[in-house]
C-alpha cells in the first residue's frame, strides 16, 4: 500500500470523472482559448500567457498538496478547492479587467489542480494503476468528445461567456458526490537511493512525453493551414480523433492487465515515432486526417502506461502528486520548445529519451500486475 486509506469499486469512476471536468481547459484548449480571445479581444500572445498561467497553476497545486501532505501543517479537502473552482470560473465569465481575470485563472489553475492530485492519489491506489489510469484517461475522452460536439453551437447561441459557467456547472455537480478519501503518506517501506533516483527519472520521462506530445499538438493546427484544410475540418478531425483515442485508453487499460507490457509500450512508441514522421512529411488531406487520428489514439494509449509504472514504482506514493506537475510542466512548455526545421527529429529524440528514463521502472510494474 501506497497510501493509508480505503478505496471502493466505484470510487476510480467518480475520480475519473472529476479529473476529466478539472481538467477540461487543457482538454478543450483550443475552444478555451477561442472564447478567451472572444471575451477580453487579447492579442495571440496574450491568450498563450493565459493558457500558460492556469496550466502552471496545475503543477503550483502539485507542491501545495506535498507540502500539506509531508508537513501535515495545514490540510487541503477537495470539496474547498472545488467550491473555488465554481467561483472562480463564475468570476472569469464576469470581469473584463485583464489583470483581475489573469488572477482568477490563476487560481482557477490551483484550484482544479489540487482535484486532480486528490484524483490522481485514487487512481494510483487501486490495486493495478495501469488499468485505473487507462480507464480515467477513456473516461476524459468521453467527456471530451461531447464538449467539443456541443460546445459549439451552445457558444454560438449564448455568447462565449457562456463557457465559464458550463465549467462552473460542471464543477459544482461534482460537489454532489462523495469526495476523494484524504490519502496520507506510508512511510514503510522506504526507498533506497537508487529506487529514489528512478522515480525522479520516471518524472523526467514523464515531463518529456508530455512536452513532445503537447508540442506536436500545438501545431497540429500549422500543418492542417498548409494542406488548405478549413478550421471547421480540422475541429472535426480532433472531433474523430478524440473519439478514436477512447480506444487508445481502453487499450492501456487492457494492455495494463496481460504480462507483455513492456513489448506493448515498446511497439506504441516506435509506432508513434513513426506516425510523427508520417505527419509532418505529410502532402494530402486524407493523410492529415488520418495520422491524427492515429496520433492521438497512441498517446492516450501510451501516457496511462507511464503514469501506472510510476504509481506502481512509487512504494511511499511521495510522487504521485508531482506526476501532475511533471505533465502540466511539459505541456506548459511543450509549445515553445519547439525548433524550426528540426521538430521531427527533436521530438523522435525526445520520446527516446523518456522512454529510455522510465525504462528501469517497468519491471517492477511488471512484477506488481503480475501478482495482482
Amino acid at each position: 500500500m501506497k497510501f493509508i486509506g480505503q478505496t471502493n469499486s466505484n470510487k476510480w469512476l467518480i475520480a475519473s470523472i472529476k479529473m476529466a471536468i478539472a481538467s477540461s481547459v487543457f482538454q478543450l484548449l483550443p475552444l478555451y482559448l477561442d472564447a478567451i480571445s472572444r471575451h477580453l479581444s487579447l492579442s495571440p500572445f496574450e491568450i498563450t500567457y493565459i493558457a500558460t498561467i492556469e496550466i502552471l497553476g496545475f503543477a503550483l497545486a502539485s507542491f501545495i498538496c506535498f507540502i500539506a501532505k509531508k508537513t501535515k501543517s495545514f490540510e487541503i479537502k477537495e470539496n474547498v478547492a472545488l467550491m473555488v473552482l465554481v467561483v472562480s470560473h463564475v468570476l472569469s465569465a464576469l470581469v473584463t479587467a485583464e489583470a483581475i481575470f489573469f488572477s482568477l485563472r490563476l487560481v482557477a489553475g490551483i484550484s482544479a489542480g489540487v482535484v486532480i492530485v486528490k484524483t490522481y492519489e485514487v487512481l494510483a491506489n487501486e490495486p493495478n494503476p495501469d488499468v485505473a489510469f487507462g480507464k480515467a484517461m477513456a473516461v476524459q475522452m468521453c467527456y471530451a468528445a461531447l464538449m467539443f460536439v456541443c460546445l459549439p453551437s451552445i457558444l454560438h447561441g449564448f455568447g462565449f461567456d457562456s463557457l465559464f459557467y458550463i465549467f462552473a456547472a460542471a464543477a459544482f455537480l461534482m460537489l454532489l458526490v462523495p469526495a476523494s478519501p484524504d490519502f496520507t503518506i506510508n512511510h514503510a517501506p522506504s526507498q533506497t537511493p537508487t529506487e529514489a533516483a528512478q522515480l525522479l527519472k520516471g518524472l523526467a520521462a514523464l515531463f518529456l512525453f508530455s512536452l513532445t506530445h503537447s508540442g506536436v499538438w500545438s501545431i497540429l493546427a500549422v500543418l492542417g493551414q498548409k494542406l488548405s484544410i478549413e478550421p471547421q475540418a480540422q475541429g472535426n478531425a480532433l472531433a474523430v480523433g478524440t473519439i478514436i483515442s477512447l480506444f487508445g485508453a481502453l487499450l492501456a487499460a487492457w494492455i495494463g492487465k496481460g504480462k507483455h507490457k513492456t513489448q506493448a509500450l515498446m511497439l506504441c512508441v516506435v509506432c508513434q515515432l513513426g506516425i510523427i514522421t508520417l505527419l509532418f512529411n505529410n502532402q494530402s488531406q486524407f493523410g492529415y486526417f488520418i495520422y491524427i487520428s492515429v496520433f492521438m489514439f497512441l498517446w492516450n494509449t501510451i501516457l496511462p502506461l507511464f503514469i501506472g509504472t510510476i504509481s506502481i514504482a512509487d512504494k511511499q506514493g511521495q510522487v504521485i502528486g508531482f506526476m501532475v506537475a511533471a505533465q502540466t510542466i511539459g505541456a506548459a512548455i511543450g509549445p515553445s520548445a519547439l525548433v524550426h526545421g528540426w521538430i521531427v527529429v527533436e521530438m523522435s529524440v525526445l520520446i527516446l529519451v523518456s522512454v529510455f528514463l522510465l525504462y528501469p521502472l517497468l519491471p517492477k510494474a511488471k512484477c506488481q500486475n503480475q501478482s495482482n
